[in-house]
């Protein structure tokens, strides 16, 4: 399963804490990529998604000190999705290092969701600011298999070039973990861009995403 997101069961059976949710593995994530070296931040942005293999010595490293699950990447399938989202960061972030995710709203230490909601950052309204097309969006909600990292790969480009972060980038990440493989939550997140992209089109301030964007 890419995302671990049930409790951890310690040894002798006590029930653990509850894994990182995903929103927390990709801050981890966008949180190291300043402290890491040039040249792997520019493996990382130079990495070919379809075929990480000679990247896993930047991707894999990054990881396992952001504490993603290495169940979640111990097969090839795990390996190139999460290597998709380590070059989405990496370029996102680029050779200034921005931070690239920011949650629609944060979480208390209780890990009960607190704070205003910060609707400017969910994934749909930055693809619409940085003025991806419609067709665009389409393609990337559309695309199956090896043509949805590409087009994951390309919209990483596109809005990098527009400097549009930070963003959740909760929904993005859930339909590359998901797709092909539980397209009850793929789906969720299709809708959940869709919708915040076309409430932006529109104006419209009020919250798009009924679902807990950190699960």
């Amino acid at each position: 399963m890419p995302v671990e997101v049930t409790p951890m069961a310690e040894a002798g059976g006590r029930e653990g804490r509850r894994a990182p949710s995903l929103s927390a593995q990709l801050r981890s994530i966008s949180g190291r990529m300043p402290g890491l070296p040039t040249g792997t931040r520019a493996a990382l942005r130079r990495l070919d998604p379809a075929a990480p293999g000679r990247g896993v010595d930047a991707v894999i490293p990054l990881l396992i000190a952001a504490g993603v699950n290495r169940r979640a990447f111990a097969s090839d399938d795990g390996l190139r999705r999460w290597a998709l989202i380590c070059h989405l960061v990496a370029t996102l972030s680029g050779t200034a290092a921005r931070e690239v995710h920011a949650p629609v709203r944060e979480r208390n230490p209780d890990g009960q969701m607190a704070g205003p909601r910060h609707r400017e950052r969910e994934a749909g309204r930055r693809i619409h600011a940085a003025g991806v097309s419609e067709t665009r969006l389409m393609r990337l909600t559309t695309a199956r298999g090896p043509a949805l990292v590409a087009q994951a790969a390309r919209l990483g480009r596109f809005l990098a070039a527009a400097g549009a972060v930070p963003l959740d980038l909760t929904p993005l990440a859930h339909l590359i973990l998901a797709e092909g493989f539980d397209e009850t939550r793929a789906d969720e997140a299709r809708l959940a861009l869709a919708r915040a992209y076309y409430a932006a089109e529109a104006g419209d301030d009020r919250d798009t995403d009924d679902t807990d964007e950190d699960a």
